[in-house]
């Protein structure tokens, strides 16, 4: 009862119903609760009556495109308007690894994928990103914050600390940094096994309602380390790519189920 209802609607016609209003039935499940997205793909569609239809502010529900072709233009569109708008609040610690065996490319790419993350959200005051970098000791980034621009210059500025692998360190600091806060999540990046068990913090996150995502790079992971440090279920809350210049292809699905850990109610 609790789940969030979402409609996503795309026709290339006008409706062919004489009896019966489209809007009049889409007023009805917004008056529900059920939040309407709807496309119009083509020069046959009514986009009045698509617009009406869309839930408000219009411009964030209602898209026009010339062909089915460009769908794959709106889907970060869409997936974040569901995805993020949707709850009321969320407090998000990018816990990133900068352990020497990442090269100073491939920080590079973490650099651009915290970025990435950051855009991702919709950062309005009652969302706010906090960055944490972790190797054989951890720092903050950046403080919990909705500036954009000040997040993105903090990570920039991230200088990689090239040691050891402290993901305990980690998780300790971005358990301080979501003390208090509502619907906290923590969005790990590893590549590798943490030289000091960090089952414990994990659990004590957990058992603070704190919502962990990880996600595994490469070979020098260890799958069931990481499985024991995220959350329920493991197969949901666990990513594992190959390499970094992946990290920008799981950042929409990371956003997604970042969503989980927000409190169930509308704005």
């Amino acid at each position: 009862p609790d789940a969030t209802q979402v409609i996503v609607l795309l026709t290339d016609g006008e409706n062919s119903r004489e009896k019966g209003s489209p809007v009049d039935a889409a007023n009805e499940l917004k008056a529900k609760g059920v939040e309407i997205f709807t496309i119009s793909a083509g020069s046959k569609t009514d986009p009045t009556v698509l617009k009406a239809m869309a839930s408000p502010p219009a411009e964030e529900h209602f898209f026009q495109i010339g062909t089915i072709k460009e769908l794959d233009l709106l889907v970060g569109n869409i997936s974040k308007g569901v995805c993020v708008e949707c709850w009321d609040s969320l407090h998000v610690a990018l816990v990133v690894d900068g352990s020497g065996s990442i090269s100073s490319g491939d920080f590079e790419k973490v650099r651009t994928f915290s970025k990435s993350i950051v855009s991702s959200y919709d950062l309005d005051g009652n969302t706010e990103i906090g960055v944490i970098q972790f190797s054989n000791r951890a720092e903050v980034v950046s403080d919990l914050s909705d500036d954009e621009v000040l997040l993105n210059d903090r990570i920039d500025r991230m200088e990689q600390f090239r040691s050891g692998t402290r993901i305990d360190i980690g998780l300790d600091y971005a358990g301080k940094l979501l003390n208090g806060t509502v619907a906290p999540v923590v969005i790990l990046m590893t590549d590798g096994k943490s030289d000091t068990p960090a089952k414990a913090q994990a659990d004590a996150l957990k058992a603070a309602g704190v919502t962990i995502i990880a996600v595994g790079v490469g070979s020098g992971i260890d799958l069931k380390e990481l499985q024991g440090i995220v959350s329920e279920p493991a197969d949901k809350n666990l990513l594992s790519i190959s390499d970094f210049a992946n990290l920008n292809d799981i950042v929409k699905e990371l956003v997604k189920r970042s969503c989980a850990g927000a409190p169930k109610h509308r704005k």
